[in-house]
């Protein structure tokens, strides 16, 4: 999670800069281009790009931003070039502050190793010891086996049993792939009544997926799906590769049948695909940009039809001809592991996310758990926990 850049574009006038990172200020501007990592947290002040929030957010999208939106260090621009003006420098940045968190949780014992160092401390200063190394004495004639008495008391074992035992266990645990962060948790977790999962990439695969296709006007499925992944195909970005595998798992081929394909970042794709006009991308772009009418009739199809699912529209020849739908679906095991948990006595089961209520409330259904916290930052899942 640690931010890893040593140097930042620092944006001028005329030129860019190759500055260290140590020499960054608060209020720079820093210009930082696609496949990057942001270093710091900051407002958009010229620009736009699709920005990575996952490792922030949870939201395995990417999410359009444009000049006067906030991004935070640790998010990756997908695609676009952006220049931030720095609010906060790395060290002080929400992303340190998590690793900051999870570093100090780490130094927690459990309370039955406290307790029984104590408990040893306490044997040692009283004669018991002293005694036991005269009864040894008196009984054996042997000065060796007293004096070993006063070598390996027996609160030497209390003092090693327990954090080896703590050890093991948090070991066994590891080989399970589960994370203890210290005996603490470990004690603690006999009591629980109660788990708390995050979404992405924990109950879900984080890896957007095509789960349906809408077609319009004439189109059939297959048609529709071809085109866009015929547009889709050129760029290397999620949603790209959801639709195009998802052709290739319905076996459709998509050979080129475009003339050069113009890219407008952070929008969509438009193309001449048959001596017609053919984009595709989101509904602003397709809508508002390019001046696409859709229906009502056609939104309320889509809208009932995709669910939770993000939407990608494509139009062709001036027409809409059909909408691809892009989820992350929970993963095969999670609804049984939920159901396992229950069974296991687990009465209050929650799922804390940073994606919308709607896509949250579908997941949460679909896996049997009745309670959610939707759009919720890093450090808010944390107040959750607590």
């Amino acid at each position: 999670m640690a931010i890893k850049a040593d140097q930042v574009w620092l944006a001028g006038k005329d030129a860019d800069t190759l500055i260290p990172m140590s020499q960054l200020q608060v209020d720079d501007c820093i210009r930082v281009r696609t496949g990057s990592v942001i270093p710091v947290d900051g407002q958009i002040t010229e620009g736009e790009a699709y920005i990575n929030e996952a490792s922030m957010t949870g939201e395995p999208l990417a999410v359009m931003k444009s000049a006067g939106s906030s991004v935070f260090a640790g998010t990756v621009v997908e695609e676009g070039s952006v220049v931030i003006k720095v609010r906060k420098l790395s060290s002080d940045t929400k992303i340190s502050k998590i690793i900051e968190l999870i570093d100090n949780s780490e130094n927690l014992k459990a309370g039955v190793q406290s307790n029984a160092e104590r408990l040893a401390d306490s044997i040692v200063p009283v004669p018991y010891s002293f005694l036991g190394f005269a009864l040894t004495l008196l009984l054996t004639r042997n000065v060796t086996k007293a004096v070993s008495v006063l070598m390996v008391d027996y609160s030497c074992a209390i003092k090693l049993s327990t954090p080896i035992a703590v050890i093991s266990a948090i070991k066994e645990t590891a080989d399970s792939d589960v994370t203890v962060k210290g005996g603490k948790y470990l004690e603690e977790y006999a009591l629980a009544d109660s788990i708390v999962f995050d979404k992405t990439g924990t109950l879900t695969n984080a890896e957007p997926m095509l789960e349906k296709v809408i077609a319009l006007c004439n189109y059939s499925e297959e048609d529709t799906l071809k085109i866009a992944a015929c547009l889709e195909e050129h760029f290397p970005h999620s949603v790209a590769r959801a639709i195009v595998k998802g052709a290739a798992d319905r076996n459709i081929d998509h050979a080129e049948e475009h003339a050069e394909v113009q890219y407008i970042v952070a929008h969509g794709i438009s193309t001449i695909l048959h001596g017609k006009r053919a984009i595709i991308g989101s509904r602003h772009f397709v809508c508002e940009d390019e001046g696409i009418e859709i229906t009502e009739e056609q939104q309320a199809e889509i809208d009932e039809k995709s669910g939770a699912c993000s939407v990608v529209y494509l139009a062709v020849g001036d027409k809409l001809t059909g909408a691809l739908c892009i989820s992350d679906p929970p993963r095969p095991e999670a609804e049984q592991a939920v159901k396992q948990l229950k069974e296991a006595g687990i009465t209050n089961i929650v799922m804390l996310t940073g994606d919308s209520t709607k896509v949250a409330e579908i997941t949460a259904q679909k896996l049997g758990i009745s309670d959610f916290r939707a759009q919720v930052l890093p450090e808010d899942k944390h107040r959750n926990v607590e």
